[in-house]
Protein backbone atom coordinates (compact mmCIF):
# COMPACT_ATOMS: atom_id res chain seq x y z
CA UNK A 1 0.00 0.00 0.00
CA UNK A 2 1.36 3.36 -0.99
CA UNK A 3 -1.63 5.61 -0.30
CA UNK A 4 -3.71 6.04 2.83
CA UNK A 5 -6.90 5.71 0.79
CA UNK A 6 -5.78 2.17 -0.13
CA UNK A 7 -5.45 1.35 3.56
CA UNK A 8 -8.89 2.83 4.28
CA UNK A 9 -10.38 0.65 1.56
CA UNK A 10 -8.53 -2.46 2.80
CA UNK A 11 -9.70 -1.90 6.38
CA UNK A 12 -13.30 -1.23 5.32
CA UNK A 13 -13.36 -4.49 3.33
CA UNK A 14 -11.97 -6.51 6.26
CA UNK A 15 -14.59 -5.05 8.62
CA UNK A 16 -17.44 -5.55 6.14
CA UNK A 17 -16.51 -9.21 5.62
CA UNK A 18 -16.41 -10.00 9.35
CA UNK A 19 -19.61 -11.82 10.30
CA UNK A 20 -19.53 -10.48 13.89
CA UNK A 21 -20.07 -6.93 12.67
CA UNK A 22 -23.77 -6.18 12.30
CA UNK A 23 -23.34 -2.50 11.41
CA UNK A 24 -20.62 0.12 11.20
CA UNK A 25 -20.38 3.86 11.47
CA UNK A 26 -16.84 4.82 10.44
CA UNK A 27 -15.36 8.05 9.19
CA UNK A 28 -12.10 8.14 7.26
CA UNK A 29 -10.32 11.49 7.12
CA UNK A 30 -7.36 11.82 4.82
CA UNK A 31 -4.68 14.29 5.97
CA UNK A 32 -2.46 13.81 2.93
CA UNK A 33 -1.56 10.93 0.59
CA UNK A 34 0.07 8.91 3.38
CA UNK A 35 -1.69 9.94 6.61
CA UNK A 36 -5.20 9.83 7.97
CA UNK A 37 -7.65 9.32 10.81
CA UNK A 38 -10.20 6.59 11.32
CA UNK A 39 -12.91 7.15 13.87
CA UNK A 40 -16.21 5.48 14.56
CA UNK A 41 -17.99 2.46 15.91
CA UNK A 42 -18.67 -1.15 15.02
CA UNK A 43 -21.85 -2.79 16.31
CA UNK A 44 -22.15 -6.43 17.35
CA UNK A 45 -24.87 -8.78 18.55
CA UNK A 46 -26.69 -8.08 21.83
CA UNK A 47 -25.85 -4.37 21.70
CA UNK A 48 -22.07 -4.57 22.15
CA UNK A 49 -19.98 -2.00 20.29
CA UNK A 50 -16.34 -1.31 19.52
CA UNK A 51 -15.28 2.32 19.37
CA UNK A 52 -12.29 2.94 17.16
CA UNK A 53 -9.93 5.90 16.93
CA UNK A 54 -6.70 5.58 14.92
CA UNK A 55 -4.17 7.90 13.38
CA UNK A 56 -2.40 5.99 10.62
CA UNK A 57 0.56 6.68 8.37
CA UNK A 58 1.91 4.77 5.38
CA UNK A 59 5.68 4.37 5.70
CA UNK A 60 7.66 2.50 3.02
CA UNK A 61 4.49 0.84 1.72
CA UNK A 62 3.38 -0.42 5.16
CA UNK A 63 0.80 1.10 7.43
CA UNK A 64 1.81 2.22 10.90
CA UNK A 65 -0.62 3.02 13.69
CA UNK A 66 0.81 6.21 15.17
CA UNK A 67 -1.90 6.46 17.80
CA UNK A 68 -4.81 4.13 18.42
CA UNK A 69 -7.62 3.24 20.80
CA UNK A 70 -10.14 0.41 20.54
CA UNK A 71 -12.77 0.29 23.27
CA UNK A 72 -15.36 -2.45 23.70
CA UNK A 73 -18.58 -1.29 25.36
CA UNK A 74 -21.53 -3.26 26.67
CA UNK A 75 -25.15 -2.57 25.62
CA UNK A 76 -25.36 0.23 28.22
CA UNK A 77 -22.24 1.89 26.71
CA UNK A 78 -20.16 0.97 29.74
CA UNK A 79 -16.52 0.33 28.74
CA UNK A 80 -15.43 -3.29 29.21
CA UNK A 81 -12.01 -3.54 27.55
CA UNK A 82 -9.69 -1.00 25.91
CA UNK A 83 -6.55 -1.45 23.85
CA UNK A 84 -4.38 1.62 23.25
CA UNK A 85 -0.90 3.02 22.96
CA UNK A 86 -1.27 6.16 25.08
CA UNK A 87 2.00 6.77 26.92
CA UNK A 88 0.64 6.63 30.46
CA UNK A 89 1.71 3.20 31.77
CA UNK A 90 5.50 3.27 31.52
CA UNK A 91 5.81 0.43 34.07
CA UNK A 92 4.48 -2.22 31.70
CA UNK A 93 6.38 -4.46 29.34
CA UNK A 94 6.01 -3.39 25.68
CA UNK A 95 5.31 0.22 26.72
CA UNK A 96 3.30 2.05 25.40
CA UNK A 97 1.14 -0.84 24.10
CA UNK A 98 -1.35 -2.01 26.72
CA UNK A 99 -4.82 -3.33 27.41
CA UNK A 100 -7.28 -2.30 30.11
CA UNK A 101 -8.83 -5.67 30.89
CA UNK A 102 -12.41 -6.48 31.96
CA UNK A 103 -11.37 -6.74 35.61
CA UNK A 104 -9.79 -3.26 35.53
CA UNK A 105 -6.17 -4.35 35.38
CA UNK A 106 -3.72 -2.85 32.90
CA UNK A 107 -1.68 -5.48 31.11
CA UNK A 108 1.08 -5.38 28.54
CA UNK A 109 0.02 -5.80 24.94
CA UNK A 110 1.55 -5.51 21.52
CA UNK A 111 0.63 -3.11 18.74
CA UNK A 112 -2.70 -4.66 17.81
CA UNK A 113 -4.67 -4.70 14.57
CA UNK A 114 -8.42 -4.76 14.05
CA UNK A 115 -8.20 -8.41 12.97
CA UNK A 116 -6.42 -9.31 16.21
CA UNK A 117 -9.10 -7.39 18.11
CA UNK A 118 -11.77 -9.50 16.37
CA UNK A 119 -10.00 -12.68 17.53
CA UNK A 120 -9.99 -11.41 21.12
CA UNK A 121 -13.64 -10.41 20.85
CA UNK A 122 -14.62 -14.01 20.13
CA UNK A 123 -13.01 -14.99 23.44
CA UNK A 124 -14.51 -12.04 25.33
CA UNK A 125 -18.02 -12.66 24.03
CA UNK A 126 -17.67 -16.34 24.93
CA UNK A 127 -16.68 -15.42 28.52
CA UNK A 128 -19.61 -13.01 28.82
CA UNK A 129 -22.09 -15.58 27.47
CA UNK A 130 -20.86 -18.30 29.83
CA UNK A 131 -21.05 -16.17 33.00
Amino acid sequence: MELIIEYFSFLDQKITKNKMVLAKDLAFRQIDDTEGYIKGCLYFYAGFSLRIAKYVSIIDGNYKKIKYRYQLCDPDNIPLVRWDNAAHHSEILNFPFHKHDMDGTVISSTEISIMEIFNELYEIFDKIQNK
